[in-house]
């Protein structure tokens, strides 16, 4: 008779280390659960982060980026009216056949 207390003893401490381990076992898997959608709402956030900073450059580089087309434009054509000018003279140096 003692032999089977002791088995329904042992048995009622395993049961009872099982189903603390069950609610173990699902604690973590609902704090995995909302680990997972913390990594995915931080994913979301630096996406949306990076995209401002792009936009921020973007914004930053703006008027630099209109004065440096300017100051190309008077370049370009500076240099293409120099181009002409030299080919001009070379032209009336050599001379043109009339």
């Amino acid at each position: 008779m003692e032999n089977v207390s002791a088995i329904e003893y042992r048995l009622s401490v395993i049961e009872q280390t099982l189903m603390e381990l069950k609610n173990v076992v699902l604690k973590t898997a609902l704090q995995q659960k909302d680990i997972d959608d913390l990594k995915n709402k931080e994913e979301e956030f630096l996406k949306a982060i990076n995209s401002h900073d792009k936009r921020i450059k973007t914004l930053e580089l703006q008027p630099l980026q209109e004065k440096s087309n300017r100051w190309l434009f008077i370049v370009d054509t500076t240099f293409k009216l120099f181009i002409t000018g030299t080919v001009c003279y070379f032209l009336t140096k050599i001379g043109i056949p009339k």
